[in-house]
């Protein structure tokens, strides 16, 4: 026995309307809400302040090669 749509369909009582029609609609709208959030947050994203850089003078050379 294998649960799918055709077989839960199948138990339902006569005069339940299909809802395979409507079955992503939540998820799709989730789904939009969420990439309206990421694009938000995309358009917020500052290049970070000279002042919070580190500056670090490269190591030298152990074989004493310039």
């Amino acid at each position: 026995k294998t649960v799918d749509i055709a077989n839960l369909i199948g138990l339902l009582p006569e005069g339940t309307v299909d809802p395979r029609a409507t079955l992503y609609n939540s998820t799709m709208y989730l789904m939009a809400a969420l990439l309206g959030i990421a694009l938000v947050a995309n358009w917020a994203i500052r290049p970070v302040d000279a002042r919070h850089h580190l500056d670090v003078e490269p190591e030298p050379d152990p074989a004493g090669n310039d």
